[in-house]
């Protein structure tokens, strides 16, 4: 198959040639017959473009398996599965078909489980009828997040939740909960919430970030029946109180993941949280302490605590007004914690000008080569994995002195194999 502008050549050694204009719609008007011969030639050819497009508007109920199984390639194994995944999208738009699909005695050809289910910016309505489709045993994680519920939409939701009878993974991100001006009926709601909570007897991760909490994690989590070992409490207002409560619950000996981000440790949740951490330290892999207010000085109460989470894996410390003397004690401090492999760093306080919204290349550039010696046993202490410091700050995607902002793409690297000075990795020798 050979493409001139809209034009696709189909040639077949010894057999024909088919003339094909605007492939896409006329692939409609082609004998049912002629597809298995398409595709295999398409296939052998390695023309992923006119697999894909193939796959899109294929009319048998299966493909050519016994092809794809003889003469395996990446890339048209590739497009093949882009190609009925759109298919798919364009068959389940119709709700009727949706709904069909997804019963648990269904007789139609296309049968789909639903393990993870995840709905952004639906209506109330539209998201109870999408989880009233769903296999009560199969469904592991939902996530319903810009939904704008608040408490009144959660007590609908919520019912249509407890069915779930092997829910592991329950995540309600901005959800616009606010407990800090309760009224009567309110109170019932959140009541409410939580007893619907505690019927989840599965559930192991909870996100319950960018809802205000203030002094009602005890009513919320009290009686769930297994400990939690993934919590995410990002920018929840929460109180002393709450973090007490936490430390002595019954979750956090168990907790692997804790995002307290947005809360402020700076203050009276500095102590609190000390005690918090201390009680996590022996299971916590991933602790996110983002744009908490913390200084070198509160980080420096803080320190002690985190060394001892000798499992810890992940560290984000980004937004916190922090020196580079800070970070260097921080980088210091923690080299004793081998399994670690990834921290979010912010950008030192010293680079910031007064009048400078965003860090200048020669501070930063002297910021981090002045770390450099500090960050060099982090790589090479470890023969089969490393760790990535990332220099983060709110204004990185903009700012002239920063180099690889994004944290996926560091993600990324957080599998490899360093043998020299992290420099390489910012792009300087």
């Amino acid at each position: 198959i050979n493409q001139c502008g809209s034009t696709y050549i189909l040639e077949l050694p010894g057999t024909f040639t088919v003339l094909l204009l605007a492939l896409q719609d006329a692939l409609g008007f082609l004998p049912k017959e002629l597809y298995p011969v398409l595709f295999k030639a398409a296939f052998m050819d390695k023309r992923t473009l006119s697999l894909q497009l193939l796959v899109n508007t294929w009319p048998f109920p299966h493909c050519e398996r016994a092809l794809i199984r003889e003469k395996p390639n990446k890339y048209c194994i590739q497009m093949v599965i882009s190609g009925v995944v759109t298919y798919l999208i364009k068959l389940l738009e119709n709700r009727r078909v949706l709904k069909d699909a997804l019963q648990i005695n269904s007789y139609n050809a296309l049968r789909l489980r639903c393990r993870d289910f995840r709905a952004e910016e639906l209506s109330i309505a539209s998201t109870v009828g999408l989880l009233e489709f769903l296999d009560p045993v199969g469904v592991r994680q939902v996530d319903l997040r810009f939904n704008n519920l608040g408490l009144s939409g959660l007590r609908v939701v919520l019912p249509h939740l407890t069915k779930f009878t092997n829910l592991a993974s329950l995540k309600l991100p901005y959800s616009n909960v606010d407990v800090r001006r309760l009224t009567v009926g309110m109170e019932g709601s959140l009541q409410y919430f939580a007893n619907q909570l505690s019927r989840l007897r599965c559930l192991k991760e909870l996100n319950l970030g960018s809802s205000r909490l203030s002094g009602k994690l005890r009513l919320l989590l009290g009686d769930l029946q297994s400990p939690l070992e993934s919590l995410e409490l990002a920018f929840c207002y929460l109180l002393p109180n709450d973090l007490a409560y936490l430390s002595q619950s019954l979750h956090t000996p168990a907790l692997k993941k804790l995002d307290l981000s947005g809360n402020n440790l700076s203050d009276c949740l500095l102590q609190p949280f000390q005690g918090l951490l201390m009680e996590a330290a022996p299971t916590l892999l991933h602790l996110d302490i983002m744009e908490c207010r913390m200084m070198d000085t509160h980080l420096n109460v803080l320190l002690p605590a985190i060394c001892r989470c000798s499992r810890l894996r992940y560290l984000g410390v980004f937004g916190n007004p922090i020196s580079a003397k800070g970070l260097k004690n921080l980088l210091h401090k923690t080299v004793g914690l081998l399994d670690l492999k990834l921290v979010i760093y912010p950008y030192p306080v010293d680079c910031y000008g007064d009048d400078l919204p965003c860090p200048t290349r020669i501070s930063c550039q002297e910021t981090r080569n002045g770390a450099c010696p500090l960050l060099l046993p982090l790589a090479c202490q470890r023969s089969l994995s490393c760790t990535v410091l990332q220099w983060a700050s709110a204004d990185c995607l903009t700012c002239p002195g920063a180099s690889q902002p994004e944290r996926s793409t560091w993600e990324s690297l957080a599998d490899s194999t360093l043998s020299g000075c992290l420099c390489s990795l910012f792009g300087r020798d």
